[in-house]
C-alpha cells in the first residue's frame, strides 16, 4: 500500500493517482522503494553505536540495539544479518557493563578496579 503524500489516504500499489485527491503517486512509489533498497545508513549507525555504547558505559548501546532491530526488519537477508549482529553485539555491551558495575562489587573481588567502582556505588 502507498500513502498519498498530500492527503495521507492509503492507496493500492498499482494505482498512479490518489483515489481521494487525485495527486500523482509516482514520487511516493520511488521514495518507498529507495528507502527499502538503501538501509546502509542504519547499518553504519548500528555498528557505530556498538563502539559508542562501549565508551558510554552501555547507555548508547540501547540506541544501537534499536537501530539493529530497525535494520533487522528489512526484507533483504544480507541486511537482516547485519541487524541481528548489531542487536547481539549491543546486547553484549550492555550485559558486560551491567556485570562490571553491579555484579563484580557484590561478589567481593578485591582489586583496584573494584574499589574504584565502589566509590560510585557505596553500600
Amino acid at each position: 500500500m502507498v500513502y498519498c503524500p498530500k492527503c495521507g489516504i492509503e492507496n493500492p500499489d498499482d494505482v498512479d493517482v490518489c483515489k481521494s485527491c487525485g495527486i500523482g503517486l509516482e514520487h511516493a512509489h520511488r521514495t518507498l522503494s529507495r528507502e527499502e533498497e538503501d538501509p546502509s545508513n542504519l547499518i553504519i549507525m548500528g555498528y557505530a553505536f556498538i563502539f559508542l555504547g562501549f565508551l558510554s558505559v552501555g547507555i548508547l548501546s540501547i540506541v544501537g540495539f534499536i537501530l539493529g532491530y530497525m535494520t533487522y526488519r528489512n526484507d533483504s537477508p544480507r541486511v537482516k544479518t547485519h541487524g541481528l549482529v548489531i542487536m547481539i553485539l549491543n546486547l553484549v555491551i550492555i550485559l558486560v557493563w551491567v556485570w562490571i558495575f553491579f555484579l563484580l562489587p557484590t561478589i567481593g573481588i578485591n582489586s583496584s578496579f573494584n574499589s574504584t567502582v565502589s566509590r560510585f556505588f557505596p553500600k
